[in-house]
């Protein structure tokens, strides 16, 4: 999954809609604000985020045939 900045502030601005704290004609400019916001972060995680992964696997060296499972998180 990609971060998406216009998704993102989209989603913030119909929960701040939902919970009455902004009004329908006062989105747009909300939108235009979160947008930035969230690019800002996504910025920062791609620069700074560190991705862990666990990987455990099983190898043929016969066959070259390789089977395996993983985990990954962002710290």
């Amino acid at each position: 999954m990609a971060l998406d900045k216009d998704v993102m502030a989209g989603l913030i601005a119909d929960k701040l809609e939902a919970a009455g704290i902004i009004t329908t004609v006062n989105k747009p400019a909300v939108v235009l604000i979160w947008k930035e916001v969230c690019d800002g972060i996504i910025s920062h995680l791609k620069v700074s985020g560190v991705v862990s992964t666990a990987v455990t696997g099983t190898a043929d060296l016969g066959t070259g045939e390789v089977t395996g499972t993983g985990a990954g998180s962002i710290e």
